[in-house]
């Protein structure tokens, strides 16, 4: 079965200053598209797009992500309970610009255990925050005793 994603469900603003939930699909590290919209089910799909609600999540989205370290957080923890298939989008978020998110990419991905991490990971080593490497350092210890433990007769 090829990879589909995680879905995260968010809060958006809407028309009159109200808000909704959208759940949006999560395929990489900030790629996304919206899983399900209530405002697209009860308007046109004419009307649909002129949404504010539409707007904010095709033209504001992508830069409030970039800034909001517990939604990035909550993606890392559902990329890790998605396994193997999302050890790609893992690696992305070790290059975020969120320290605590990184940290968590790292600490996700020596849970999974996948030494297809393990170039990235050393990469982290020499992160400019000492707690991501120790994380990364952590990461490639459970992957290196995971890949032992696998390897024995």
């Amino acid at each position: 079965m090829a990879w589909q994603g995680v879905e995260i469900e968010i809060q958006v603003p809407c028309a009159e200053g109200q808000t909704h939930p959208v759940r949006l699909r999560f395929t990489g590290w900030g790629e996304f598209e919206v899983a399900y919209n209530p405002c697209e089910e009860l308007l046109d799909p004419v009307f649909a797009r002129m949404a504010a609600c539409t707007h904010y999540l095709h033209e504001k989205f992508p830069k409030a992500f970039r800034n909001n370290t517990d939604l990035k957080r909550r993606l890392v923890e559902a990329f890790g309970a998605a396994g193997a298939p999302a050890v790609p989008a893992l690696i992305q978020a070790l290059g975020d610009s969120d320290r605590a998110v990184r940290r968590a990419a790292a600490w996700v991905l020596g849970d999974l255990g996948d030494p297809q991490a393990v170039p990235a990971l050393i990469q982290a080593l020499v992160d400019i925050d000492w707690v991501v490497s120790a994380a990364a350092q952590q990461a490639i210890q459970q992957i290196e005793t995971k890949q032992s433990q696998t390897k024995r007769p």
